[in-house]
């Protein structure tokens, strides 16, 4: 068997684009009216659909 080499990630940081901001604002605001979510919850759950921190792996 050889052994594996780990393969890195490359994180990088985007400028979002107004439809992100646009469908980030609104799961933002259908999640926060549910009462039963924590504010952090939905705050979080909105940064990830802002999709302006990409991952790709490098070979």
């Amino acid at each position: 068997m050889e052994p594996q080499s780990w393969r890195g990630f490359e994180v990088t940081w985007t400028r979002p684009r107004l439809s992100d901001i646009v469908v980030s604002g609104a799961v933002w605001y259908l999640l926060y009216q549910d009462e039963r979510l924590h504010p952090v919850v939905t705050t979080l759950v909105a940064i990830i659909a802002l999709r302006c921190i990409r991952m790709r792996r490098t070979v």
